[in-house]
């Protein structure tokens, strides 16, 4: 079997993007000043490690600051843009309300 090659943190982060319906084109805008964001010092000389040298709960929380910074790019950038709920929250909470069938009866008007 061919080895497949582990992603980098940054493959992993753009590939989180555009899971999430964002083209190329803009997950590369965000993915640029992601990289360079204060609250990324962390990161900093970490971004093209690859992403399983690092434990679960670091990805994690890798996701979850990418989640929040993508969300302040659209609000900024593309308020209207229609893979929005993908990241700001409204896609998670539709799918939980879904799986406990609590679904509002204005959901789909």
């Amino acid at each position: 079997m061919v080895g497949i090659e582990t992603p980098t943190f940054r493959e992993f982060c753009k590939n989180f993007l555009i899971a999430g319906m964002m083209s190329e084109q803009d997950a590369n805008s965000v993915m640029e000043l992601f990289v360079q964001d204060e609250g990324q010092k962390s990161m900093l000389g970490k971004w093209d490690d690859p992403i399983t040298g690092y434990p679960r709960p670091i990805q994690n929380v890798c996701t979850w600051s990418l989640k929040r910074f993508t969300t302040k790019w659209i609000e900024e950038n593309c308020p209207q843009a229609f893979y929005k709920p993908m990241f700001d929250g409204t896609a998670d909470k539709m799918a939980e309300q879904i799986n406990a069938h609590e679904i509002p009866d204005d959901m789909f008007k």
